[in-house]
């Protein structure tokens, strides 16, 4: 769906007022999905939409952004430090071996490190799993419709064009009655 917004003229004429756009401010393009989304959430926090052109200027495709690959980055880089700390931690523990004593103090330091890859394991990798699977539902609804919204289209322009191409075999029809 594209939106322009434009500035418009007033122009009086035959007992009514005439609206004629001027000067196009923006022009917006949306899917059905964030067309419904703008008149139907009231959140105040905007709907995302793909800009075409401001003021007459054309605007630059947006970059595509592959989500998949984007979570799988962020998911090694959490696998990355949770090895870290775990590294960090079998460290400690050789130093704490060598030593002839062992102190409170260091096993404390080497018992929160632990506390700290538990809580990654048990609450982040989940939420981040939540989080992929939440995004991945959402492009698959987006693509299926976009996909939808193409094959509507589709079947909208091709039965108008053939209405269209018969409209004049029904006029000259000789079966058809005419109507009083």
């Amino acid at each position: 769906m594209t939106l322009r917004i434009s500035t418009a003229t007033r122009q009086r004429d035959l007992n009514r007022d005439w609206i004629h756009p001027d000067k196009e401010i923006i022009e917006i393009e949306m899917s059905h999905d964030q067309f419904s989304e703008l008149i139907s959430t009231n959140c105040g926090c905007g709907v995302p939409v793909t800009i075409r052109h401001i003021q007459g200027k054309r605007m630059q495709k947006p970059p595509y952004v592959n989500k998949r690959m984007v979570f799988e980055s962020e998911f090694r880089g959490k696998m990355e430090k949770i090895s870290q700390g775990a590294e960090r931690i079998v460290e400690g523990i050789k130093t704490i071996l060598s030593e002839k004593t062992v102190s409170k103090t260091s096993l404390k330091e080497v018992t929160g490190d632990l506390e700290s890859i538990i809580m990654e394991i048990k609450s982040n990798l989940p939420f981040t799993y939540d989080q992929f699977n939440e995004a991945m539902d959402k492009t698959v609804v987006e693509a299926k419709a976009e996909v939808e919204s193409f094959v509507t289209k589709a079947i909208m322009v091709t039965g108008l064009e053939a209405i269209k191409n018969q409209a004049p075999q029904i006029a000259m029809d000789p079966k058809r009655k005419e109507e009083p």
